[in-house]
């Protein structure tokens, strides 16, 4: 994830959510982890991701983080997006992508629609 995601889960007061997982936090700004279970990556991102890619074991998932998603896109290292939409209009906020973001083409794999109205949709390279 993303140094602000990281920051922002941190404020919200509860125990690590991801204690179980080995957790990433892409950030240049960020001060080495106090929690045994993340470690902080600040240099050679594309080349990090490869590798663990290529490493044996579960798929990577990436939480929050739109320039992360963006650099990650325009390497060419995602190979799946899940996308959930609420029904709620904010009037602002952040983009889901920068503008900068290269275009590219994926196809609908899977959709879920909950009683809340939101909709979970999955994406496939």
């Amino acid at each position: 994830m993303g140094g602000n995601t990281y920051r922002s889960i941190l404020g919200f007061g509860c125990e690590w959510p991801y204690a179980e997982k080995q957790s990433y936090i892409i950030s240049r700004t960020e001060s080495p982890s106090a929690l045994p279970s993340v470690r902080i990556i600040a240099d050679e991102i594309p080349a990090f991701i490869r590798r663990l890619k290529a490493d044996a074991g579960k798929d990577i998932w990436l939480v929050g983080g739109g320039k992360l998603t963006s650099l990650l896109l325009a390497e060419g290292l995602v190979d799946e997006m899940q996308l959930c939409i609420f029904p709620l209009l904010l009037g602002a906020g952040i983009r889901l992508f920068p503008e900068n973001a290269l275009g590219s083409e994926w196809r609908l794999a899977k959709q879920q629609t909950f009683p809340t109205g939101a909709v979970m949709l999955v994406y496939q390279k």
